[in-house]
């Protein structure tokens, strides 16, 4: 059986174009849900790049957040290391940042949220490599610093040992000085003030051998040293050695004068049963009398006397001690009050054993120096 064939041309049935079209549902709930259903999705497609993006960006705040907490441990303890281990606590405290960065950063979700990361924690990496930078330069100076400090109190100390060699105190002075000159120049001073630093360094190095010889009884050792050395000091170290320096060479000059006076001298006469005064010395020399021409045309208002050091001066008369004391001029001096107007005075003593009010007779002794005047 065949099926019927039909011919356009012939069959008078056009074709046309159709599509399905669902049904209208313009009223009642049903309709009314489906469309607040479509709409609720269709923003939360529209929202969920921003969404996406606030994640992101909470989640690098709160790594953030963790960068800085454990980065302040980290460099709490790298800020601790001091001198050159400085430098070692430096390179670990990077090491250990940059760790910690890495796991925050492999720990996101998103590469929004590890791009954002990476850009927080590199600005913190900034600020944390500047203050350990910081650290250990501070630190590296410092360490350098106590080190050319310690080298030239050695040279110091080495030079003060040697005073008596010329040669290695010159030696011990130039080591110090060069440590002092790089001290200097750590501290970021002038060309002017290190020249100066220098300069002070080698006056103290003086001063402090001429104090350490005074201090040790070398006497004549402190003063021949300070003449050597004087004009390789400052006027404040100059200063400061002064007085014991005059008091050095006074004592000097007057142990000179004694010992000559001691063997040109006079003999200092005996009392008389009835003289009103009775010499201060029982043996020793007048080396110079009242009266006598001084330079500048004054008269010399006393007696000058010479004796064995140790020897006892007492007073010329009974009286009573009004004063006692030491001066550059006199030395340890006693002034006796005998009364009715007459006083005496006696100077260059080597130690006093009366005080003032004590009644004193001719019996009463104080020991003197070399040269009593």
């Amino acid at each position: 059986m065949r099926a019927p064939q039909y011919q356009q041309a012939t069959s008078g049935v056009q074709p046309v174009a159709a599509r399905f079209q669902a049904p209208e549902m313009r009223t009642g709930p049903v309709a009314a849900a489906l469309m607040g259903a479509a709409e609720t999705l269709q923003q939360f497609a529209a929202d969920k790049a921003k969404r996406d993006e606030l994640a992101a960006r909470t989640a690098s705040g709160e790594a953030a957040l963790a960068f800085q907490d454990q980065a302040g441990a980290i460099m709490a303890e790298a800020t601790t290391a001091r001198g050159l281990n400085a430098q070692a606590a430096h390179k670990s405290a990077d090491e250990a940042l940059r760790e910690v960065q890495q796991k925050l950063i492999g720990g996101a979700t998103s590469p929004l949220a590890r791009q954002l990361i990476k850009q927080q924690t590199d600005a913190y990496l900034v600020g944390y490599r500047a203050d350990l930078a910081k650290h250990e330069t501070q630190q590296v100076f410092a360490a350098a610093g106590d080190t050319f400090g310690a080298q030239a109190d050695a040279a110091r100390q080495a030079a003060a040992q040697q005073w008596q060699n010329p040669q290695a105190v010159a030696a011990q002075v130039q080591i110090g000085r060069n440590a002092a000159e790089q001290q200097a120049l750590l501290l970021g001073k002038s060309p002017e003030a290190v020249a100066q630093s220098v300069k002070d360094y080698e006056s103290a190095v003086h001063r402090g051998t001429v104090e350490m010889l005074f201090a040790g009884g070398e006497n004549d050792g402190a003063l021949e040293y300070a003449k050597a050395h004087l004009d390789r000091m400052n006027l404040g170290d100059q200063t400061a050695i002064m007085g014991a320096l005059k008091e050095t060479a006074q004592n000097r000059q007057a142990y000179s004068d004694a010992q000559a006076a001691i063997a040109v001298g006079g003999p200092v006469p005996a009392a008389s049963s009835s003289a009103k005064f009775t010499p201060p010395v029982r043996n020793g020399h007048i080396t110079d009398a009242f009266g006598a021409a001084r330079p500048g045309g004054r008269a010399h208002n006393g007696v000058d006397f010479a004796a064995p050091e140790g020897t006892s001066v007492t007073p010329i008369a009974p009286g009573t001690v009004v004063a006692t004391g030491q001066d550059a001029r006199s030395g340890l001096y006693v002034v006796v009050d005998h009364g009715g107007g007459l006083v005496s005075t006696y100077s260059h003593l080597g130690r006093q054993e009366v005080k003032g009010g004590e009644k004193v007779g001719v019996e009463r002794r104080a020991k003197l120096t070399p040269l009593a005047g």
